[in-house]
């Protein structure tokens, strides 16, 4: 792994947020749409009387280049517990997901406590409105303490794989008195769960990343990412004493992989990135969130301060991802959403007589190629300068569902499986980006493509008249 850092792409103190936080963006987490990119964040209220803080949790959209803000919520997107609730006194971080036509939060509830600083547990809220706001099942968490777990469980990080929710999550093992200045602190480490539903869980309660510092280390905010034939976990870790005020001992970033969501392997050399001297990340790294967004893989981060002026972002350098990834030895490039509308007619011009029957009988170019630049996202293939290969899907995220409107080969490099190592990545994309349904409409005659999509594991569901309409199920559930 080997990271760009991109820079600090939003700073908390220039903008307003809700309920009169002026400084924080801790933990940022993202929710992608079609065609911007949600990144909520925990920001801190300080209370006049008291002096001290409450978390609260903001969003702001950004455009699929991450250089333009489009707003900032000017509203909680979920409020805090009432009086004696886990989550009374904040909200951090919150972690959430799409299933089906609902967003899911996991959130981290913290309530102040006595003889140590605080108390946290795992909530769960539901979002019908495309994640402005989220309505709390109940005013108590989902995952909390346990037997073995007595105190400090949060951080939670869920996604589905096979149909299956994975949770990883920190749990505190112990308070340990620091002899310097008589304060209390934790020493948390990272687990993982399983659910069916996503409320009801199995924990294995042990840790699962091997400690590098001593049995003191903390581990804190696990971010995993599918990616290339491995789960990814980027995390936090840190010294349990002087971390405040010693660099040395600060957060920084740690790294595990995994192949079986079992056994993971910490291999911190591998990471990628690091601290930046004499810049905002230069003292410390924290919080990190790894995610896949239209071709490329970023990391969101906290520097200095545990995020007190913001967020940066790094971009995935040695990317094998739909924008990197080559054809055998032919210096053919998958992108994607690269070719303009003058492209797309070019190529489609020079494919015409390939499709069965062709396809200018049936539609006019001009019109194709920009409701396709208009409202598809394209799969690529290039040669220098030349579009080779083309797929697009029409997209409906509401139902999961994606349409194939176009898939197209050069004639000059048929028979080279340009196709079929394309529509290989389309698919990839599709299921690691939630969808769970691919389908097309062929003409009946078509035997090469007929046959492309067989080997793909398509399914025929219907036919009328001239066409077939095959089908691929990204998720069984469906």
């Amino acid at each position: 792994m080997k990271w760009r850092k991109l820079g600090k792409i939003f700073d908390p103190t220039q903008h307003h947020l809700p309920n009169h936080c002026h400084e924080f963006a801790q933990s940022p987490q993202v929710l992608v749409f079609d065609d911007f990119v949600r990144i909520y964040f925990s920001t801190r209220e300080k209370e006049a009387l008291t002096g001290k803080f409450k978390s609260h949790i903001a969003f702001v959209d950004f455009d699929l280049s991450f250089q333009n803000s489009l707003r900032v919520s000017d509203q909680t997107v979920i409020e805090l517990g009432g009086l004696g609730c886990f989550d009374e006194h904040g909200i951090f971080p919150i972690n959430v997901l799409r299933d089906q036509d609902r967003v899911l939060a996991y959130t981290c509830g913290w309530s102040r406590r006595v003889s140590v600083s605080v108390e946290t547990s795992t909530g769960f809220a539901i979002s019908h409105d495309d994640g402005k706001t989220f309505e709390k099942m109940g005013d108590g968490p989902v995952f909390s303490n346990s037997l073995h777990e007595p105190f400090l469980v949060g951080d939670s990080f869920v996604q589905k794989f096979d149909n299956t929710f994975h949770m990883w999550y920190i749990y505190g093992e112990r308070w340990i008195n620091n002899p310097v200045n008589n304060v209390s602190e934790r020493v948390y480490k990272i687990a993982h769960a399983t659910s069916q539903d996503g409320i009801e869980w199995h924990r294995e309660s042990n840790a699962i990343i091997a400690d590098v510092i001593n049995k003191d280390e903390c581990q804190a905010l696990p971010s995993v990412l599918y990616h290339h034939g491995k789960y990814h976990m980027y995390f936090c870790y840190r010294d349990v004493f002087g971390f405040r005020t010693d660099r040395t001992k600060a957060y920084r970033l740690g790294y595990a992989y995994s192949t079986d969501l079992i056994q993971w392997t910490r291999a911190d050399e591998q990471c990628g990135i690091d601290v930046t001297e004499d810049d905002w990340d230069g003292d410390m790294m924290c919080y990190p969130h790894i995610f896949e967004c239209h071709g490329n893989v970023y990391l969101l981060y906290n520097g200095n301060e545990f995020g007190r002026y913001g967020f940066g972002l790094a971009i995935l350098e040695n990317n094998e991802s739909l924008n990197q990834r080559q054809h055998s030895n032919e210096d053919l490039v998958i992108r994607l959403n690269i070719a303009n509308e003058s492209d797309i007619l070019n190529h489609l011009k020079a494919c015409n007589e390939t499709f069965i029957p062709p396809l200018s009988n049936r539609i006019n170019l001009e019109d194709y190629s920009k409701k396709i630049k208009d409202n598809a996202i394209t799969f690529e293939t290039w040669q220098d300068d030349n579009l080779i290969a083309l797929i697009a899907m029409y997209k409906n995220a509401s139902v999961g569902t994606s349409y194939i409107t176009n898939v197209s080969v050069l004639p000059s490099h048929k028979g080279k499986k340009i196709s079929s190592h394309l529509l290989a990545h389309a698919i990839q994309f599709m299921t690691e980006n939630g969808y769970k349904k691919i389908q097309l409409e062929v003409n009946k005659l078509n035997a090469p493509a007929i046959s492309l999509y067989i080997k793909h594991h398509f399914i025929e569901y219907d036919r009328k008249d001239e066409s077939i309409f095959y089908e691929l199920i990204l998720n069984s559930e469906v």
